[in-house]
């Protein structure tokens, strides 16, 4: 079963925000209270980070404005993301394999051992992203923005990365082995110990 955008449309109407368009993203843009949403049905107000339920599996959130979201550990499997704003989101220990982020903005974002098996990152702008020690096996990071991004330790077995953007990008100790590095950028990227 597909799950839509009616768990995240109902944080946002009970916050004010009004109900979202999952077509355009445009009822995250303006949540300014957090909501944390524990199994239970109580929401809880804190401060000023959006905090998303955390099982959005399936879930069809291509153009959404999550920047600076918290999603740590949130099952994002087979997740429409595409376009989607995640500046500076922390994305740490989430499940993301099979999700489509192509053209999202993941700049900045937090990707601490997040698992990307076989993600579509298609034109993805992951400038100054953390992915230390990410599963990226199999993932399509072709055209890909990677500059500055911290890939160490990263396992990108089999991943596509044609005509990436890796400009001074931190590969050390990660794993590239079978991946496709044509016509990728490396200038000044940090290649030490990585298995090529």
């Amino acid at each position: 079963m597909r799950t839509t955008f009616s768990t995240l449309a109902l944080i946002l109407v009970l916050a004010g925000c009004g109900t979202p368009d999952p077509l355009e993203g445009e009822g995250l843009a303006n949540a300014t209270t957090t909501f944390l949403v524990p199994t239970t049905t109580t929401l809880v107000p804190t401060t000023t980070t959006l905090v998303v339920p955390q099982d959005l599996a399936g879930a069809d959130l291509s153009g959404a404005n999550l920047a600076g979201a918290n999603l740590t550990y949130a099952n994002l499997y087979e997740a429409d993301l595409s376009y989607a704003y995640l500046y500076e989101a922390d994305l740490s220990y989430a499940d993301l394999s099979y999700a489509d982020l192509s053209y999202a903005d993941l700049s900045y974002a937090d990707l601490y051992e997040a698992y990307l098996y076989e993600a579509y990152l298609y034109e993805a702008d992951l400038s100054g992203a953390n992915l230390y020690e990410a599963d990226l096996t199999y993932a399509d990071l072709s055209y890909a923005f990677l500059t500055y991004a911290d890939l160490s330790g990263a396992y990108l077995t089999y991943a596509n990365l044609h005509e990436a953007d890796l400009h001074e990008a931190d590969l050390s100790y990660a794993d590239l082995s079978y991946a496709d590095l044509s016509g990728a950028y490396l200038s000044y990227a940090y290649l030490s110990y990585a298995d090529l």
